[in-house]
């Protein structure tokens, strides 16, 4: 259950006033150190304050070394969320998530939207100490994520069936080049579906929400995520043949070229900040990228097609987002078709639709 808003006000409060205990008790000390004149009073009150003060960081969730100011300080968290966040998220703006969303977001979600996501327009005033302590505070946890060790790794090769993969209906989204989504070969009839049992479940490591369809191609799920890993998962058991991280959330398809003479299976999808990537499908090797959008706010949410040795992408956009500023010059993305050589990812060409 989500969090209320209440709740995190008084666990705001809370943490204000242990931090506010923290201090009055280190003054104290030190107050009794001045009046005794002894170098061991100081000693003592400047032990304790270290104490005080380490344990108020703890409780607040962030260190006091790297400069972490209380949630309701000018500077803090909950005072930034007020300044910067407040008008639009607590009903200002019917498509902005709720505050009470954030925290189910977590803090690295929150911190990639205002960093390199949709918010990034509105949070360019905010210095990159203000956007993490902002994050934090919203996604109620620390920054502190290892994707790689969080997911099981498969222990046999993941080179399974050989150099060419073998021919899948799932290779891309939509099956066909007409976009069916119909699966001619499922293997399931309807008496078979009351006996289904689950088998295997993957859990993206600091994700809340999927929106990349998974593909599948010689026994291997290819899947994005929203912290921008794209994961091989093994068929049979779900562990991870390999692990590639991209530079943005990937909100597409991945889609699979099972290789042609010379050369190897390959992997292409896009990323939120409208980059193309070309994968070896065998181990994630990276083959090439290329960035095909010029807009600011150009994206790729929807899945490439790969056809007769080229990769056609669309574009579109967050300016949606970016409106909600009255100062952004809304609007000036147009949506777009890039092709790109499959094979060494140079742009053909491009057409807009407006």
């Amino acid at each position: 259950m989500p969090i209320s808003v209440e709740r995190r006000a008084g666990r705001a409060n809370c943490l204000a006033l242990i931090a506010l205990l923290a201090a009055w008790g280190t003054a104290q000390a030190a107050g009794a150190a001045q009046a005794a004149g002894t170098a061991q009073a100081a000693g003592t009150a400047q032990a304790a304050g270290t104490a005080q003060a380490a344990g108020a960081a703890q409780a607040a969730g962030t260190a006091q070394a790297a400069g972490a100011a209380p949630p309701d300080a000018p500077d803090g968290g909950e005072a930034l969320y007020r300044a910067h966040c407040a008008s639009c998220h607590e009903g200002g703006v019917a498509r902005a998530p709720h505050r009470v969303t954030f925290e189910m977001l977590g803090a690295r979600a929150v911190y990639t939207a205002l960093t390199e996501g949709v918010m990034r327009v509105q949070a360019q005033a905010l210095s990159d100490a203000q956007r993490l302590r902002l994050a934090q505070h919203l996604g109620g946890n620390a920054l502190a994520e290892n994707v790689h060790s969080a997911v099981l790794r498969c222990d046999a090769p993941a080179d399974r069936g050989g150099p060419s993969f073998a021919p899948s209906g799932l290779r891309g989204w939509g099956f066909t080049l007409e976009n069916t989504r119909f699966q001619r070969r499922a293997g399931l009839s309807a008496q078979d579906v009351p006996r289904l049992q689950l088998k295997w479940a993957f859990a993206f490591p600091g994700a809340t929400r999927a929106r990349s369809q998974p593909t599948l191609a010689n026994d291997t799920v290819f899947v994005g995520s929203q912290s921008g890993h794209v994961y091989a998962l093994d068929l049979h058991s779900g562990c991870a043949r390999w692990i590639f991280q991209a530079e943005r959330e990937v909100r597409s398809s991945p889609v699979i070229s099972t290789g042609s003479a010379g050369e190897a299976p390959a992997v292409y999808f896009g990323d939120f900040a409208a980059t193309v990537y070309k994968l070896d499908a065998r181990g994630g090797a990276l083959l090439w990228k290329r960035r095909v959008g010029e807009h600011p706010a150009a994206t790729i949410t929807g899945s490439p097609r790969v056809y007769d040795g080229a990769v056609y992408v669309p574009l579109s956009s967050t300016e949606w987002a970016s409106a909600a500023d009255p100062q952004y010059p809304c609007c000036s993305f147009r949506g777009a078709v890039v092709a790109l050589s499959a094979h060494r990812g140079q742009i053909l060409w491009k057409t807009h639709s407006i």
